[in-house]
């Protein structure tokens, strides 16, 4: 929902013509798709939820050291943290007229992805000595 009482725009992304929409991929929801992530189509409300889901996976299993170290997981990791980065700031960037709770909570996942990946990053490449 915009401040203004109107629906969210289709991100211009999700299909060439503008015209049609993708419905969200989460269970029972109606709503339409306006980001995907992990190869799923959301509403807002379900991406928002999805993001936070798996960055408290990360961060738990970052605090436990299973994330970070070189492996393919590591690399999984890696690929969520830049791509919902990436889907949020494009989110943020096309639809200005989001209200200020949900740019709120938008913001908060992107800064939470990038302090992850940093942490990933400086993790995986110890500082030298």
């Amino acid at each position: 929902m915009t401040n203004d009482g109107s629906q969210l725009p289709l991100h211009p992304n999700l299909n060439g013509t503008g015209r049609q929409s993708i419905p969200c991929e989460s269970a029972q929801c109606s709503e339409r798709a306006v980001s995907w992530v992990d190869f799923r189509f959301f509403c807002i409300d379900h991406l928002v939820s999805h993001c936070y889901d798996r960055l408290e996976e990360y961060e738990r299993a970052g605090a436990l050291q299973k994330l970070w170290s070189d492996s393919p997981q590591n690399q999984l990791s890696a690929r969520f943290l830049e791509e919902c980065a990436a889907r949020i700031a494009t989110l943020l960037i096309t639809h200005p007229t989001l209200e200020n709770i949900e740019r709120a909570r938008l913001l908060d996942i992107l800064l939470w992805a990038n302090e992850l990946d940093r942490k990933r990053r400086s993790t995986q490449f110890p500082p030298s000595a």
